[in-house]
């Protein structure tokens, strides 16, 4: 059956800082007071230097708490288009955050009326296989395979969206969360979305490994010269973080997350 998307009303675009600094003053928030509520002080000079325009393009590390605590979408800080998305669904009222939206970046008809958007091969809102992982030994080590998933609409984005990030939607791939080993940056279940074109380690951020046989998603932290693979569970006893060695295989960078709570 063919997914579309109907939409209403017409989307501006807004500066991504002042975005934020919207959101701040709405809750009476400013640098120090918000990064008290996140329970991390540390984040507080972070949070400045983006309002102040100084860090161009922070770390998702830094701006994903705050997202989680407006309950808005991470990429409203990165995309005009996405913040002005985000800041309409608040003055109607929305509870949840732009990532239980199919589209970012949706824009309405002209005339402000509703506008159907089909998104089955539609070039404009290209649309990322969805797909459940399976890690299998062979003879030369763990191979992965590649499960259709039938379950919910398309995951699709504009295509504007894959060219300002520098994407290709042929090689991203969409998939459920399983286990809490990430909470509680990510919840059983939270639809993930996984860029295969970006494999090398970054320190701080999410990626999706085979791991031993094994198909996890886990943060990558360099300490002492080595990588490791750590989990954003507090209970550390039954995660605890794990060197990465000859059975480790990226497969590729956590880019986006859709979820349901709030």
């Amino acid at each position: 059956m063919p997914y579309r998307i109907i939409c209403f009303g017409i989307v501006r675009a807004m500066d991504p800082v002042d975005f934020l600094k919207e959101l701040m003053r709405r809750s009476g928030d400013n640098p120090n007071s918000l990064a008290v509520k996140l329970n991390n002080k540390t984040k507080q000079p972070q949070i400045y230097k983006f309002l102040e325009g100084i860090a161009k393009e922070p770390r998702r590390s830094t701006l994903q708490p705050v997202a989680d605590f407006y309950k808005v979408a991470i990429e409203a800080f990165y995309s005009p288009e996405i913040a002005s998305s985000e800041l309409q669904r608040l003055d109607k009222g929305g509870s949840q955050g732009y990532a239980n939206l199919t589209v970012p970046g949706l824009h309405a008809s002209a005339t402000g009326g509703p506008k159907v958007i089909e998104l089955e091969n539609n070039p404009e809102y290209p649309a990322i296989r969805r797909v459940k992982l399976k890690a299998q030994a062979g003879v030369s080590g763990f191979s992965v395979e590649y499960q259709a998933e039938d379950d919910g609409p398309p995951i699709v984005f504009r295509a504007d969206w894959y060219r300002l990030k520098g994407y290709r939607p042929e090689k991203m791939l969409a998939l459920r969360v399983k286990g809490d080993s990430m909470i509680p940056s990510m919840y059983e279940d939270d639809l993930i979305v996984i860029n295969t074109l970006s494999t090398e380690p970054k320190q701080g951020i999410p990626f999706l490994v085979s791991y031993e046989g094994e198909v996890v998603v886990k943060r990558l932290v360099r300490d002492d010269g080595l990588w490791w693979l750590t989990s954003d569970n507090p209970d550390q006893r039954r995660y605890p973080r794990t060197k990465c060695n000859g059975g480790t295989e990226i497969i590729g960078e956590v880019v986006y997350r859709q979820t349901e709570r709030v």
